[in-house]
């Protein structure tokens, strides 16, 4: 990660573990439209391990700027990735969203 750039962190806790599969296959194409749809340099997928409620998935977004990861979050495009994802799981994964800023890096 680098200083000057702008991230975006998407935590979904995936609860019901019959949707585990599922979801990881959606969110390959979800991660892919929404790099291409918000204009992000590159994206990152994750998956936590030994979580007590479900298993956590992250995705990080990177993009050229602070100011672009606000224009993202406010575009149309945004709104449109946010129905897609609510119209496949609902209030069966819940997420949190998080816009950051590099501060340090070391090594």
């Amino acid at each position: 990660m680098n200083p000057g750039l702008g991230y975006l962190f998407i935590r979904a806790v995936v609860e019901e573990s019959t949707h585990i599969v599922e979801f990881d296959r959606w969110y390959d194409d979800h991660l892919l439209q929404a790099v291409t749809s918000l204009h992000a340099a590159r994206g990152w997928r994750f998956w936590s391990e030994g979580e007590e409620h479900g298993r956590v998935h992250y995705a990080t977004y990177e993009f050229a700027s602070p100011a672009a990861v606000d224009a993202a979050l406010e575009s149309a495009e945004f709104q449109a990735l946010i129905g897609d994802f609510t119209a496949r799981w609902g209030e069966s994964v819940r997420r949190i969203r998080s816009r950051v800023s590099v501060v340090r890096t070391v090594g």
